[in-house]
């Protein structure tokens, strides 16, 4: 077969990896878009933060004091929350069946909340109201694709129940609740400052979203398409029977590997968050596998010409 053809297949797999991949994603979006689509809502927890710790360890002669209901707070500490449409579908405040819920556990008090667009997303104001020591409410309210309600809360608890919770390193003691039709329940974001400070099962994080996933199906089928190329080369040197389908298995691993650390680097880990930075030393070395499995193709057949055996 002469080489122009092997260039030819090469663009035919590389277009059927792109058609396959977007036809499945245009099946997945369609499935959002039809009469009744189904709603998605996101929690995050962020924290927790201790401001007036934080000040006195700045060393400056400062002095504060916090009371709420004209009782003394010695200890506050503050989290971070925001609750966003990650639907492809707007919530109506028709959709809402009852109001919007934020509740902390027994142990703690909340203090405060506050309206906080600390994201610089499509923030949505709401006013939130207290019902009692560990509920706020808020009524419902239009939330369009991509909009968040982004809030600060400042709660207390007694000692041993915040030092055993920030410790422990455990989950938020806040949660939002709501009853929205066709809504299974609230999905959790996972809490970055977390996770970074602690072990993974596995070492290995992957978190792509919105256009990374268009990018990482491209940069797959390329670097796919270039070993299946190059592979064909390399076998025309070599007395390989079933080892060329395991070759051919060990590429594709390669490709998925690459792909996912190079969209990383381009798109990071987060979307919306970049100042949280890519684990960069962790995704060298699948770049290095597949460009050094690459490189291997094409030279093996340049540095052994004398192994060539004649194509048809």
């Amino acid at each position: 077969m002469a080489k122009t053809d092997w260039i030819a297949n090469a663009v035919v797999v590389l277009m059927g990896l792109i058609t396959v991949g977007g036809a499945v994603w245009l099946g997945l979006y369609l499935q959002g878009r039809g009469p009744i689509p189904p709603k998605q809502l996101s929690a995050e927890y962020i924290g927790p933060s201790d401001p007036l710790q934080d000040l006195q360890n700045t060393g400056t002669n400062i002095s504060v004091s916090i009371s709420s209901g004209g009782k003394p707070v010695p200890k506050i500490y503050i989290y971070r929350a925001s609750l966003e449409n990650t639907g492809h579908a707007p919530i109506l405040p028709s959709d809402f069946f009852g109001d919007l819920k934020l509740s902390a556990l027994p142990d703690w008090h909340i203090v405060a909340v506050g309206n906080s667009p600390w994201r610089g997303a499509q923030s949505v104001s709401v006013d939130w109201k207290r019902t009692s020591d560990n509920l706020y409410t808020a009524s419902p309210t239009l939330l369009n694709s991509g909009d968040e309600i982004a809030i600060s809360v400042y709660l207390t608890a007694k000692e041993d129940v915040e030092t055993a919770a920030v410790l422990k390193g455990a989950s938020a003691p806040i949660a939002f609740e709501t009853r929205v039709a066709n809504l299974p329940s609230i999905s959790l974001k996972p809490n970055i400052i977390m996770e970074k400070a602690q072990p993974v099962a596995g070492g290995i994080t992957v978190e792509i979203r919105n256009w990374g996933v268009w990018f990482f199906l491209v940069i797959f089928a390329i670097y796919f398409a270039l070993h299946l190329f190059l592979l064909r080369r390399f076998a025309s040197v070599s007395k390989l029977n079933y080892g060329y389908l395991v070759l051919i298995f060990i590429a594709s691993i390669f490709s998925i590997s690459a792909a996912e650390a190079t969209t990383t680097y381009v798109f990071g880990p987060y979307a919306g968050l970049p100042d949280v930075p890519a684990d960069g030393w962790l995704n060298i070395p699948p770049l290095a596998l597949n460009f050094g499995l690459l490189l291997l193709f094409y030279l093996f057949p340049i540095l052994r010409p004398q192994y060539l055996r004649s194509g048809p």
